[in-house]
């Protein structure tokens, strides 16, 4: 809101005559109609450049999530009526505090906390009041004052909306409540540990097979060197990987694996198993 009013105060403030001053006023509230519209954001600029556009895009942030939006007009006669009770003195976030029935120092002094319009805004939240006074400035309900310091007057059209004469559709974004903020952001963090944790146990996992695999290809190599022939007669790679990974303890788990025959089970099994069983041991000393 307060680029707003120092935009304002620009345009007010500048050399140019009064021509030039209403285009830019003009050109400033399209631009807050155009950030508050609830409808296809193309189609309000193409309106804007005097062109017709018959269908909504589809893919703006309008279209595809489309704004909660309510029939303002109660909300716009709540915001009007309190500018004109509090004597149209008044900023936004004074308004506010009105509307919300604060109970700060400035406004008990004024005793604005006896006015009818007091309070009556409670199920809207600050950002949404910001938001529906901002839409009403953009449509030409409202105004500031800039001479006044920023305060808040009613216009020629504010009639209509005491009048209660028009339908005026206002976006109401919905607050996620701090509470939900909280609460998500505690799901995000255990996600996140968890994540890190899996992940950890996956790398772990994966060195103790690496560390494994490599204790059983020395053992390989020295049974190899004991009996004067190659290592992959002894036993193939994918063998050593599989004991890795399923860690037998026993010889009919150990018979379980490709690669293990009746004869290579009796002549390397006890010495692999020993070997599994003293890796895991170690292993199990260490975490």
């Amino acid at each position: 809101m307060s680029d707003i009013v120092m935009r304002q105060n620009f345009i007010e403030n500048s050399s140019a005559d009064e021509l030039h001053k209403n285009i830019e006023r003009r050109k400033l509230r399209a631009l807050l109609g155009f950030c508050e519209t609830v409808s296809c954001r193309r189609r309000a600029l193409l309106e804007y450049f005097g062109e017709e556009a018959k269908d909504h895009c589809g893919y703006c942030d309008n279209c595809t999530n489309e704004p909660h939006s309510v029939d303002g007009l109660v909300y716009a006669q709540k915001a009007l009526s309190c500018v004109y009770r509090t004597g149209q003195l008044y900023g936004v976030a004074y308004l506010i505090d009105v509307l919300r029935g604060a109970k700060t120092e400035r406004l008990l002094s004024q005793g604005h906390d006896k006015l009818s319009t007091y309070a009556i805004g409670k199920e809207l939240s600050v950002k949404q009041w910001t938001s529906v006074f901002r839409q009403l400035m953009a449509a030409g309900y409202l105004k500031v004052d800039l001479a006044g310091y920023g305060s808040i007057k009613l216009t020629k059209r504010s009639r209509d909306i005491l009048e209660g004469k028009i339908k005026l559709p206002l976006r109401i974004d919905e607050e996620i409540k701090a509470s939900q903020i909280k609460k998500e952001a505690k799901q995000a963090k255990r996600l996140a540990l968890n994540t890190l944790t899996e992940r950890s146990e996956a790398n772990l996992e994966a060195r103790s097979v690496s560390e494994l695999f490599e204790v059983l290809r020395r053992k390989r190599m020295e049974l190899a060197r004991q009996e004067g022939i190659a290592p992959y007669l002894v036993l193939h790679d994918a063998s050593l990987l599989a004991m890795a990974q399923q860690r037998p303890r026993t010889l009919g788990e150990l018979a379980k694996i490709s690669g293990f025959g009746v004869v290579k089970l009796q002549k390397y099994g006890t010495a692999m198993l020993s070997v599994i069983a003293e890796f895991l041991a170690e292993e199990c000393s260490v975490y």
